[in-house]
C-alpha cells in the first residue's frame, strides 16, 4: 500500500514537491526513515525460503534498509545473480576467485551479495558497512565472513594493499561527489596493485528519470546528486556518466570492462570493473 501510494505520487509529480517541502523543513531524513519503517511493516508475513540455502533471512525492516523492499524473493534473487555477475566479469578477464586471498564486499548491508561467497573455497571473505545493526545481524547469520563498521567518512581499519578484490553494489548511487571522493580514495589504498575494483552506478539507463537541468548536466559529462544531505541513505541518488567514471573515478586504475544496465540477470545499474594499477 505504502509502496503504490508513493509511485502514484510520483507519476503525479506531486512527490518532488513533497520532497523539497520537507527538506526546507529539514524533516527530509526522518520523513525517509519513517516510510522505510512504514514498507517494513506493511510487509507480507509469509516469506519464501527456498532460495535462502540454509542461511538466516533478515528481517523486512533491514531488508528494506539496504533493498528498498521487504520482498524476500527480490532480495534473495538479486544478491545471488549479482553474485554470478561479478564472477562472471572476473573469469572474463582470467581471474579465478579460489585463487584470491582477500575478498571486500564494502557497503555490504545486511549480506544480500556476500551471503552467496559462502559456496567459495579459497579467498577469506569481509564485509563493512557504516549501520552498526546490519553489521551485528551478519556477524550472527553469516559466520563463514568477518565483518567490521566503519563510520560516513574513511579510513577502514584495514592495512594497506589487504585485498585482492573489492566491491560495492549500489554503493556510490548512494554518496555526495565529495564523499565518494573520499572513498575511491580510500579503497585505492586497501586494494593491492593488481588487484580489482567493481562497482555500479546509476548511468545512461536512469537518464529518463532526470528533470531537465539534470539531464543536460548529465549529458554534459557532469555527475548529478540528489539529497547529498542524506548521503548514506537510499533517499540519496547519484547519477554517473561514463564519462565521469572514466575521467573522475578511474585514477590510477585500467577500467577493464563496463557492462550496462539491462544486459545481463538482475543489473539494473552499470557495472564497472578496474584493475588497480
Amino acid at each position: 500500500m505504502m509502496r503504490r501510494l508513493v509511485t502514484t505520487m510520483q507519476n503525479l509529480g506531486v512527490l518532488n514537491f513533497v520532497l523539497e517541502a520537507l527538506r526546507k523543513l529539514g524533516l527530509l531524513k526522518i520523513a525517509y526513515r519513517t516510510y522505510e519503517k512504514a514498507l517494513a511493516t506493511n510487509a507480507s508475513g509469509a516469506k519464501s525460503r527456498s532460495q535462502a540455502e540454509g542461511l538466516p533471512l533478515p528481517p523486512s525492516d533491514l531488508m528494506v534498509l539496504v533493498a528498498g523492499s521487504p520482498d524476500v524473493d527480490w532480495f534473495l534473487h538479486f544478491g545471488k545473480s549479482m553474485f554470478q555477475i561479478l564472477l562472471g566479469t572476473l573469469h572474463k578477464d582470467g581471474v579465478r576467485v579460489e585463487s584470491l586471498t582477500a575478498v571486500l564486499e564494502f557497503g555490504c548491508g545486511c549480506g544480500r551479495v556476500l551471503r552467496h561467497w559462502r559456496s567459495i573455497q579459497g579467498p577469506q571473505l569481509y564485509g563493512v558497512d557504516y549501520n552498526v545493526r546490519l553489521i551485528e545481524w551478519c556477524r550472527k547469520s553469516l559466520p563463514f565472513a568477518q565483518f567490521s563498521t566503519n563510520t560516513l567518512y574513511p579510513p577502514l581499519s584495514y592495512r594497506d594493499g589487504m585485498f585482492d578484490c573489492v566491491y560495492a553494489i549500489s554503493v556510490f548511487t548512494h554518496m555526495s561527489e565529495a564523499l565518494q571522493g573520499l572513498w575511491i580514495k580510500e579503497l585505492k589504498r586497501i586494494i593491492r596493485s593488481g588487484g580489482y575494483f567493481l562497482f555500479t552506478t546509476h548511468g545512461e539507463s536512469f537518464r529518463d528519470r532526470l528533470t531537465t537541468p539534470e539531464r543536460e548536466a548529465f549529458t554534459a559529462g557532469d555527475l548529478v546528486v540528489r539529497y547529498e544531505e542524506a548521503s548514506g541513505m537510499n533517499l540519496c541518488s547519484a547519477y554517473h556518466p561514463e564519462v565521469y567514471v572514466r575521467q573522475r573515478m578511474s585514477e590510477g586504475y585500467t577500467v577493464k570492462d563496463m557492462i550496462p544496465a539491462g544486459t545481463q540477470g538482475a543489473l539494473h545499474q552499470d557495472l564497472y570493473l578496474l584493475r588497480r594499477d
